[in-house]
């Protein structure tokens, strides 16, 4: 079976399937929004209930904790892949992906991502939606962008997204840039080739909190991707087994001592095999828009 990733876009020229080739530890991911019901939350930060199902993924031993209260990951947890065989159709989209610039690479791999670690702040995700994919979409972004800027840090939050990141195990991405690519959308998203991210710069977080800055999630809907769905119909596999995409949709509300503002947000998540953890962690986060 002969496919190649053009005749796809051709089809619909808004689509940017999320294996496009990848620079610095991120890929350009422009997808569309998929069309359809999905898992819905409606409150607070951290209160998604999903119905769990069983993962191939192992651990053993208990994650140490500091006596701060950061909880770090168990540094004997590996994520379990797969050894996928190579079909024509697989060649032939590795072939349409090409392969890393060694300056991309180099860039990616000179950056230095925080330690992974949970916090009171940013506690890890439940373990009731780590092994279902809508759930764990859902409960991502409501950590991600749930704030209170003067009592929580950027920091910690970088720290958290690290406890909770997974590989991006597409070809042509090196190994020891696979790790980062959730960091790269986050602190860097021009180096993958993205237009903005939803963390805050320093400066910016640091001038938030002195506005006494809060930030509230609601109504958030996570859907799978359907261009993704079309990838995968016509032949794409990675040795990741987890590895999938949602569209995440919501309303995000800002409030300070003068002002509230309330926006519709979106953003595309990639979502594979936690690197920390059972279950699903993220291993990128794109197309994030800010609309009234």
């Amino acid at each position: 079976m002969k496919f190649d990733l053009h005749d796809l876009y051709k089809a619909n020229p808004r689509v940017f399937i999320a294996v496009a080739v990848v620079i610095a530890a991120g890929f350009a991911l422009l997808v569309v929004k998929a069309v359809g019901t999905g898992a819905h939350h409606t409150g607070g930060p951290r209160s998604a209930q999903v119905t769990t199902s069983s993962t191939s993924t192992t651990t053993s031993g208990s994650a140490p904790t500091t006596p701060s209260g950061v909880t770090a990951p168990n540094p004997n947890y590996h994520p379990t892949y797969q050894s996928v065989p190579q079909t024509p159709a697989l060649q032939q989209i590795e072939t349409n992906l090409g392969g890393l610039s060694a300056q991309s690479v180099a860039a990616a791999e000179a950056l230095s991502p925080p330690a992974p670690a949970w916090s009171t702040a940013y506690p890890a995700i439940p373990t009731s939606v780590r092994n279902d994919a809508n759930g764990y979409a859902i409960a991502f972004a409501d950590e991600l962008l749930d704030r209170d800027y003067r009592h929580q840090t950027r920091s910690e939050l970088l720290a958290w997204s690290q406890a909770e990141a997974a590989a991006e195990l597409f070809p042509g991405i090196p190994k020891a840039v696979a790790p980062k690519g959730l960091y790269v959308s986050l602190t860097e998203p021009s180096l993958a080739d993205l237009t903005a991210s939803p963390l805050p710069t320093a400066g910016q977080w640091s001038a938030d909190a002195r506005a006494g800055m809060n930030q509230s999630v609601y109504s958030v809907l996570a859907n799978p991707d359907a261009q993704w769905g079309t990838l995968v119909s016509k032949g794409f596999q990675s040795d990741d087994p987890l590895m999938t995409m949602y569209d995440v949709t919501g309303v995000l509300t800002t409030k300070d001592a003068n002002a509230s503002r309330t926006q519709h947000f979106t953003l595309v998540l990639g979502l594979g095999s936690a690197l920390h953890h059972p279950g699903f962690g993220a291993f990128s986060i794109a197309e994030w828009e800010l609309s009234s």
